[in-house]
């Protein structure tokens, strides 16, 4: 029976090793990612630091100076108002409609073309999984590619 106790014990001293070994290595990951996560604010403040920073001095130099823009915003807006003058105003919504008629086939048919990609994607997909491992399961994903109605959130 004391063979047993001793046993427990330096088995219990070698657990209590161990889990002091990882809190010393725990404090150093969490010491590290401190360290990264500082440095990874100082880079964004800095970056963001320096685009105000020279914005601001543009700004201050171009203040009360007429430059090209001010010449191409008034092209611009003649412009704007030539094409009130020349153009009817049912012409221009009928442009619009048009328009808006273009992108909604467009949207369609990238979407279209986007689900059919999936689909062919998915299924090579899933053959290349069943080549490496035979036994492996599916992942419950649609044909299409579409995530399985009891998988959301």
């Amino acid at each position: 029976m004391a063979k047993n106790v001793g046993r427990n014990e330096s088995k219990r001293d070698a657990l209590l090793r161990e889990n002091e070994r990882l809190r010393l290595a725990i404090k150093g990951l969490t010491s590290t990612r401190r360290y990264t996560v500082a440095a990874a604010i100082t880079k964004e403040a800095v970056k963001y630091g320096c685009i105000g920073f020279f914005g601001w001095l543009s700004v201050r130099e171009l203040a009360g100076k007429v430059t090209k823009v001010d010449a191409a915003v008034d092209m611009c807006t003649s412009l704007a108002e030539s094409l009130k003058e020349l153009v009817p105003n049912w012409f221009v919504q009928i442009f619009t409609v048009i328009v808006l008629f273009v992108s909604i086939v467009l949207v369609k048919r990238t979407r279209s073309r986007n689900k059919s990609l999936i689909t062919r994607l998915a299924k090579t997909t899933a053959d290349y999984e069943r080549s490496i491992d035979p036994k492996r399961t599916s992942s419950n994903l649609g044909k299409d590619g579409d995530t399985n109605t009891g998988d959301g959130l």
